[in-house]
């Protein structure tokens, strides 16, 4: 498991958190996998896509320094067992299925499954929206992808959209890759026609994988309206 936060006080495009649950072998780039899940969603959130990749880089430079002088690992770093045999119970029900090709194994799949590397069990990434509508209001978004989550047989195989919108809910037969490339202009245009509106989500469902994207108001100023004691914080500050 891993988690990593990045703040950026000047830039709130630049700020992130980041989710990985993996399985892994001796053999697994952790980075690489990181760096593709990032790829699906760089359309929509270049900046904060590409500051996340960058810091993964640094992340594995750090820990290869550790390794290589065998120190201590560093405090952030922990074992946490249960949280991992959680998320793998609940989100992969099935510890073989996309193990190769999950058609030639007539195993369910979805498109989901294709476009996340077959070892991740959940992504999640966290992110500002800065709309060109507002720019000083910025939006906060989390995405979160399951592409083992198994469903009941009765949800249909190519995957649906369920658009919340205050108290309504919309549904729609759309792909993964349309609702991912679509749902940072959809939020903000919500919020600028809506004003008194608090929230923005929309869930995809297939019968095999889930994603997830849900859009609040931040709920913090950020920048140079912030408060004394996150001006006199470093402009960039990591957190692992």
């Amino acid at each position: 498991m891993l988690e990593y936060w990045y703040e950026d006080y000047k830039v709130p495009e630049k700020r992130f958190h980041l989710g990985l649950v993996l399985r892994v072998s001796e053999s697994t780039n952790i980075v690489a996998i990181g760096v593709k899940c990032l790829q699906s969603m760089a359309s929509q959130f270049k900046v904060a896509t590409e500051t996340a990749a960058g810091e993964l880089t640094l992340m594995a430079n750090n820990l290869q320094s550790i390794s290589d002088s065998h120190h201590a690992p560093p405090p952030w770093a922990d074992a946490d067992e249960e949280s991992h045999t959680k998320y793998s119970q609940s989100l992969r029900p099935d510890p073989v299925c996309c193990k190769d090709y999950c058609d030639d194994n007539n195993v369910l799949s979805s498109e989901l499954s294709h476009t996340i590397p077959e070892q991740v069990i959940r992504f999640s990434f966290g992110c500002y929206i800065i709309s060109e509508h507002d720019q000083s209001s910025p939006l906060g978004m989390i995405a979160v992808f399951a592409p083992h989550f198994a469903y009941k047989e009765d949800q249909p195989q190519e995957g649906y959209a369920l658009e919340k919108l205050g108290d309504g809910v919309e549904c729609r037969y759309v792909g993964i890759q349309e609702v991912a490339e679509t749902v940072r202009s959809k939020a903000t245009d919500c919020f600028f026609n809506q004003p008194e509106l608090t929230g923005y989500a929309v869930s995809w469902i297939a019968r095999h994988g889930f994603a997830t994207f849900d859009v609040q108001k931040a709920r913090t100023v950020i920048g140079p309206k912030a408060s004394g004691r996150a001006r006199n914080q470093r402009n960039s500050k990591r957190r692992r």
